[in-house]
């Protein structure tokens, strides 16, 4: 019965579930969720999760989260739109860089370039490059 509730709540979209019983409004805890679950549906669940990191993440780099001017995102946003953070193609968080090369391996084991945020594929980006005039770097 749960598992049949569960699996039709990520087909909707959800990535959060509650304790289906009467008057419970504890979360399910994902570990239990993936044990629980289809194959199937436990990669829609963390395809749900990572449409909400995404969807989060992107609201950063957008200045979104700036609609109150004291929320506390606002210096996260400062920082992430300065150049300091990247998406990972994969997963969506949000990656700092701070020092070294661009391509970039996120915990979730995504190799990507910091540049231009595209999966890694040992490619020299261009955005990457610096750029040099006649009387030398731009």
């Amino acid at each position: 019965c749960l598992r049949t509730t569960a699996t039709v709540a990520i087909e909707e979209g959800r990535s959060v579930l509650s304790c289906p019983e009467p008057g419970c409004s504890r979360t399910l805890a994902e570990p239990l969720l993936r044990t629980l679950l289809p194959e199937a549906a436990a990669r829609r669940l963390l395809e749900n999760q990572n449409a909400r990191t995404r969807d989060w993440s992107r609201s950063i780099l957008e200045g979104a989260a700036l609609a109150r001017p004291d929320a506390p995102e606002v210096r996260l946003v400062a920082w992430a739109r300065g150049g300091h953070a990247q998406l990972c193609p994969r997963c969506y968080v949000l990656v700092e860089k701070s020092d070294g090369c661009h391509h970039i391996q996120c915990p979730c084991g995504q190799h990507f370039c910091f540049a231009c945020g595209k999966e890694w594929d040992g490619h020299q980006c261009l955005a990457a490059r610096p750029r040099f005039n006649s009387q030398g770097l731009l």
